[in-house]
């Protein structure tokens, strides 16, 4: 891993170490839930999916406003919680999502996964929500759900290879 990719990870862990202590909910989707599947894909941004609530969404902004620059300070929880998506521009760049492909919180929350990665604990969206969340016409998401769905092909049946 380059000195960029690994300054990357330490600010994505960043920001589940701050999500985790101000209680938020969220699932990690996109490029950096693919990483944690095991597939080695680079991005900037970490996105994040999370329920449709003001009370969470306070929670999610609160932690993000203690990122570099604060940017999540100028934005309105009731606002945000409306939108489909919101644009954390800061250090990293976190796209926070109430749905993403086929999926939303609610649907994905029930495969979630969980991993440890230096001390930080992160939630990240199961298989098959990875799949229903790359169900797009976006370039990419369906070479990254063709990626996807031969993973879990492979661990549904492993004699199969």
């Amino acid at each position: 891993m380059s000195n960029g990719s690994a300054d990357i990870a330490e600010r994505w862990l960043e920001v589940c170490r701050l999500l985790n202590a101000h209680g938020a909910d969220y699932l990690v989707i996109g490029r950096v839930g693919m990483g944690l599947h095991g597939f080695d894909y680079a991005t900037r941004d970490l996105d994040i999916l999370v329920p449709q609530d003001k009370e969470n969404m306070t929670r999610v902004l609160d932690a993000q406003s203690e990122l570099p620059n604060g940017i999540a300070k100028e934005l309105d929880p009731a606002t945000e919680t409306r939108k489909i998506m919101t644009i954390v521009g800061d250090d990293p760049r976190v796209d926070i999502l109430k749905g993403a492909g086929t999926t939303n919180y609610q649907k994905a929350v029930s495969n979630r996964q969980r991993t440890l990665v230096d001390g930080v604990e992160i939630p990240y969206a199961g298989l098959d929500a990875m799949i229903e969340s790359k169900t797009t016409d976006r370039p990419g998401d369906a070479e990254d759900r063709q990626e996807l769905t031969r993973k879990k092909e492979a661990e549904e049946d492993p004699g199969a290879q």
